[in-house]
């Protein structure tokens, strides 16, 4: 039993246009994507909002070998899945993720975190919003997991019309959390999409 999910997801995921064409691929992140992974998290366009503080290589590749678990189903931590964003060239663009949320049982059903981060030069082209739609259509049909959030930084505008568009709304609830880049606290937005039962 993994928690809210009885299977891991898929290691390839792809958003399908209505004409049957690949638009975006999403491929698991492996242990052989150090450099690639090194790069975007340590790209300060990519995080800007980011609460968490740039790792280094040891902890980075920690976290990989976490993500490697997670998808081979040993959940000795917390799970953290996390995908490559690719477009039709097969070019890396960005990142998308599956996590608990923070705080939260594991149990199911439960809810589940989304988190993505697309890198400014493909900005523009949807990839985030096809990628995380795509994410959220698997988990939500496997009818194990109630509930996606995400959480924004208030001044995150574009994270903010992503979530609109991808169905969420913004509840009540905040999240203090400290921003590295910012060098500064800030509360934490929590948008929730609830599966209709």
């Amino acid at each position: 039993m993994l928690g809210p999910l009885t299977q891991s997801p898929p290691r390839i995921l792809q958003y399908i246009k209505e004409a049957g064409a690949v638009e975006v691929t999403m491929r698991a992140v492996q242990s052989d994507d150090f450099s690639l992974f090194r790069e975007y998290t340590h790209n300060p366009a990519l995080t800007r909002y980011d609460c968490v503080v740039k790792p280094d290589d040891r902890v980075l590749q920690d976290l990989l070998n976490r993500i490697e678990r997670s998808f081979n189903g040993q959940l000795d931590a917390l799970p953290l899945w996390q995908w490559i964003v690719q477009n039709t060239d097969g070019e890396a663009v960005g990142f998308v993720s599956l996590c608990p949320v923070p705080h939260h049982p594991f149990t199911s059903p439960g809810p589940l975190m989304i988190g993505f981060a697309i890198d400014p030069r493909f900005q523009g082209n949807h990839y985030g919003l096809r990628a995380s739609q795509c994410l959220i259509d698997w988990a939500m049909g496997t009818h194990e997991v109630c509930e996606i959030q995400g959480w924004c930084h208030p001044d995150n505008g574009a994270s903010q019309g992503l979530m609109r568009k991808l169905g969420m709304e913004k509840t009540e609830q905040i999240v203090q959390r400290y921003f590295p880049a910012l060098g500064a606290n800030a509360d934490m937005e929590v948008w929730s999409r609830r599966l209709d039962v």
